[in-house]
């Protein structure tokens, strides 16, 4: 089996993305890249969340991708309560997310990208509402799981913690069954109520991406991978008997090396994952 190549995610640092993060991640190595402003779900707005990550120059990014060698794997749509929430219970709402959704999907494609990512909800969700919502979420995943395919990329959904939807193996086969074409995002730091064996044995055929990072167990905490509780090994193991294609891709508070440093720079998490893949992608 090929060794997976290291990605990482933008989302978390960043208001914009610029030329300049192309030329460190290509220079460091990076292949892959997850295009992501995620911190704008603090905006209430949502036309602001989508101006956000639209505003940017298709031509300009895919140049500055193609000149670095890092190739634009992923789009991660923006989150957030109300209006930017698929699963919301007022109607006119969850139209509304559904369509600005719909615009993150068409802007992916026009970057290149193969893989767009997706919360199904937005917390907290009362446990009296939880199968509405459920319900609600399918329905715009299957909207949108239309969308996706007119547009030729493919739509995974996240599995997400704590009161969130999809943060079983239950809640997200349920959600998956909107469209077979539907994927899944696999986030190892938001499992809270199984292990990562069992989600995978569940959902593994229908893992298309994942969002490295580590924890404590006890909620979602991005830290570096195999600086929390994850057994980097086993993990390694089960993407690979799923035969896990994709990039290997962080999902850490990480910031460029001239920036004031937050948590980890590119370096760092390159590094890192080079280590990691070094010390387990044979052993395995």
């Amino acid at each position: 089996m090929k060794r997976w190549e290291i990605g990482v995610g933008t989302g978390g640092t960043r208001k914009k993305i610029t030329e300049e993060v192309f030329d460190e991640l290509g220079r460091l190595g990076f292949k892959h890249m997850e295009f992501a402003l995620c911190h704008i779900a603090e905006y209430d707005d949502p036309d602001v969340k989508t101006t956000a990550i639209t505003s940017h120059d298709v031509e300009k990014i895919k140049a500055a991708a193609a000149r670095n060698g890092v190739n634009i794997w992923s789009l991660h749509i923006p989150f957030g309560h109300d209006y930017y929430d698929i699963s919301c219970n007022d109607r006119k709402k969850r139209v509304y997310a559904v369509e600005k959704y719909g615009e993150m999907i068409g802007y992916a494609a026009k970057l290149g990208a193969q893989v767009v990512v997706a919360h199904p909800s937005f917390e907290p969700i009362e446990e009296s509402e939880r199968s509405v919502r459920l319900e609600n979420a399918r329905d715009s995943l299957n909207s949108l799981a239309k969308v996706a395919k007119e547009c030729g990329v493919t739509l995974a959904v996240e599995n997400l913690p704590r009161t969130c939807l999809g943060r079983d193996t239950k809640e997200m086969l349920y959600l998956l069954s909107a469209d077979e074409s539907l994927r899944v995002c696999f986030d190892v730091n938001h499992l809270l109520r199984e292990s990562h064996k069992d989600f995978v044995a569940a959902v593994g055929h229908k893992i298309a991406t994942i969002h490295l990072s580590d924890y404590d167990f006890v909620d979602e905490r991005h830290w570096l991978l195999g600086t929390g509780k994850i057994d980097c090994g086993e993990l390694i193991s089960l993407l690979k008997g799923i035969g896990y294609q994709g990039p290997f891709m962080n999902e850490v508070r990480g910031s460029l090396e001239t920036e004031i440093k937050e948590k980890y720079t590119f370096r760092e998490i390159y590094e890192n994952s080079v280590a990691l893949l070094d010390k387990y992608f044979d052993a395995v």
